[in-house]
């Protein structure tokens, strides 16, 4: 088939079965791909979610036993093989000297219709764990960083599973022996999930069967006793008592919501600001049941609960509206939220726009709008991926929202969330009178809610501008307060990947430790896979210990989910340096020169752009950027300097010092 279709001529759907064995078919016609490593290296590029990849890093992930060109050619033959297998097929693998891409007009796989997959194993009583546990068995041991990559994508395929059967066992619409068969589905994925445990219980109450009810109750708490040495929630305790104490009526199960709401939900004294996302509505040929938009609803929800601000209202209060959802004004009213979340799906047979709102309730302002076109099979997963862009699109977009309203206010008025609003933008200009005035405003945000954790870290990110750029009157003092406010921000909020992942930039950068830091790295990069901050931050201390290829990707990474973001001269300028640890002096030196056109006071980027355009052969560029630097930081010295900077490699080190004197900054 020749791959210049006509615009008439369908493109055909692809499948990729991981689950009860691998797979690929096109409309239902298995595609013959020979070879493990081909086939993991297909499912890679599917089921990864950058949508171009580095040659080097899957060579390094799929053949790192063998040195860098070997590993290079076995991917060149791999990425051969697999585009002559898809040759008569619209599935493309187009590739450039450094990257691969897949491209795919309707590509779906066993982990983005996982909800579809879940109602067909209740249907015929399937072990969804186990089936779970051995998707892509065939994969293992190929490489270490692949068995890794393996286990976090199983890991994610279980939550969703579990997230998804929570939602349906706690539709009290439902029927008490559809809720049961979702809860004990979901024990298999989470056995101690306790609030699948008290809705078997209740459950079995509605079919008249206490005996069975108060069973499971004794076989969880033996369970607990015995594995963690502890007991089940005294809720879980009191509802066995109830049922004890009951002699023939059933406990009464809760029901569905009430139509009735209180006038005003009683908001966070310290975060004033909440949102409420709304069920989305659906029109179109192909009908969405009902489950699939509370799914949608719960997954937004979830994304945005993961922001310590501004505050979001439970998914189980706002589902009430399903199918009628009344004005913006209403809703703010009933609900006692600044902002609501609405969304309409139109759907077609094979593709569907989603649109998504974001109404300020006091006046139905429309601040900030969506919209994308799927395949129409996604919705019965909805992809997490859609569900990230929508919330992290969403909370800054409250932020501005938000500066604007208070801009007119005195400070003393404000909030802990608005001063720290106020703070950023403050940050953002990133010259000392604005660096000094946020740090104000930072501490009384901190003395008003010495509990709100985002205040102590940004507390730690303005003591750490303040050292590097020599603004600090007491760096000996300023030190051990940024770690106090780090260590305070980790111990309110253990899994903000940001307060870690700046943690371990500052022991790298001050300390000069190496493998704590990458820990700390490594664990917030798993909390917050896709935050811009948190990978960021990363940047510097991966690339200066040994790791620029990997620090580059997550530097890159981090530019593409915060394309607009004011501190854009700061990440320009943190893969800049992995960029010039990793050889690539010229584009470390274009990253620089963007840095330092929107920041000219950065000392830090000065001298590693210096650096760069020294190493590619551009001396005659660094002129302007040396008598720059000289205004920034006149007392500066190559010699004091250099025994304190970041880089692991004492050669390199050495290196970056002598080009900077080249370019004429003061020995």
């Amino acid at each position: 088939m020749d791959k210049a279709r006509s615009a008439e001529e369908p493109a055909g759907r692809f499948h990729l079965s991981l689950i009860h064995g691998w797979q690929l078919t096109m409309d239902g016609t298995p595609i013959p791909i020979s070879g493990v490593k081909n086939r993991a290296l297909l499912s890679y590029l599917i089921l990864e979610s950058r949508g171009h990849y580095s040659r080097d890093v899957l060579a390094e992930l799929f053949w790192p036993e063998g040195d860098a060109r070997k590993s290079k050619a076995s991917l060149r033959q791999a990425h051969f093989l697999l585009k002559k297998a898809l040759a008569d097929t619209p599935c493309e693998l187009d590739a450039t000297s450094d990257q691969i891409t897949v491209v795919a007009p309707a590509m779906e796989s066993d982990f983005s219709i996982i909800p579809v997959l879940l109602e067909e194993m209740a249907s015929r009583d399937a072990a969804p764990r186990l089936t779970f546990e051995q998707a892509m068995r065939d994969f293992e041991g190929l490489s270490p960083d692949l068995d890794d990559w393996l286990a976090a994508v199983r890991d994610q395929a279980t939550q969703t599973a579990a997230a998804y059967l929570k939602s349906t066992y706690s539709d009290t619409s439902q029927d008490f022996e559809t809720r049961f068969k979702k809860a004990q589905m979901a024990l298999a994925f989470d056995e101690y999930d306790e609030d699948a445990v008290r809705t078997m219980m209740l459950c079995q109450m509605g079919m008249n069967a206490p005996g069975a009810a108060l069973r499971l109750y004794g076989e969880f708490f033996e369970k607990l006793e015995r594995e963690l040495d502890a007991e089940p929630s005294m809720e879980t305790q009191d509802l066995a008592v109830q049922i004890k104490l009951s002699n023939e009526a059933p406990p009464q199960v809760p029901t569905a919501v009430t139509t009735t709401m209180p006038a005003q939900v009683q908001a966070s004294p310290f975060v004033s600001t909440t949102i409420a996302v709304l069920p989305f509505e659906c029109l179109g040929p192909v009908e969405i049941p009902d489950y699939v938009l509370i799914g949608v609803l719960d997954q937004i929800t979830s994304h945005l609960s993961s922001f310590k601000a501004p505050a979001v209202i439970s998914s189980n209060s706002t589902r009430r509206y399903l199918g009628a959802i009344p004005d913006p004004m209403q809703i703010g009213a009933e609900l006692g939220v600044n902002y609501v979340v609405s969304g309409m799906v139109r759907t077609g047979q094979d593709r569907s726009l989603v649109s998504v709102q974001l109404v300020e309730t006091s006046g139905a302002r429309v601040v900030w709008a969506f919209s994308q076109e799927i395949d129409t099979a996604y919705l019965f997963g909805f992809d997490q991926r859609l569900a990230e862009h929508i919330a992290g699109a969403i909370v800054p977009s409250v932020n501005v929202s938000e500066l604007d309203a208070t801009k007119e206010s005195k400070t003393s008025e404000l909030e802990p969330y608005h001063l720290i609003l106020r703070a950023k933008e403050l940050i953002f200009r990133f010259n000392k009178p604005s660096i000094h005035e946020a740090g104000g405003l930072i501490e009384r945000a901190v003395e008003i809610n010495p509990f709100f954790s985002p205040a102590h870290t940004l507390m730690a990110e303005w003591y750490s501008i303040a050292m590097w750029q020599g603004w600090s009157t007491d760096p000996k003092s300023d030190r051990t307060r940024m770690d106090d406010h780090l260590r305070r921000a980790i111990s309110l909020s253990p899994d903000d990947g940001r307060a870690l992942a700046l943690w371990g930039h500052s022991r790298h950068m001050f300390d000069r430790e190496i493998a704590g830091p990458l820990d700390l790295f490594e664990r917030a990069v798993a909390l917050c896979p896709n935050d811009s901050e948190t990978l960021i931050w990363t940047v510097p201390g991966t690339a200066m210990n040994g790791r620029a290829k990997a620090a580059i990707e997550r530097g890159r990474k981090a530019m593409d989910l915060s394309p607009l973001d004011p501190f854009r001269f700061r990440n320009e300028h943190f893969l800049s340096l992995a960029c010039y640890l990793d050889g690539d002096f010229d584009q470390a030196a274009d990253l620089g020169l963007a840095s330092f056109r929107q920041a000219p006071d950065y000392g830090s980027n000065l001298r590693a752009t210096i650096a760069a355009l020294v190493s590619a052969g551009r001396i005659d560029e660094t002129p302007e950027l040396v008598v720059q630097h000289g205004g920034v930081e006149p007392e500066f010295s190559v010699e004091k300097f250099i025994p304190y900077h970041g880089i692991r490699d004492p050669l390199e080190r050495r290196k970056f010092g002598d080009r900077l004197i080249e370019a004429g900054l003061p020995k």
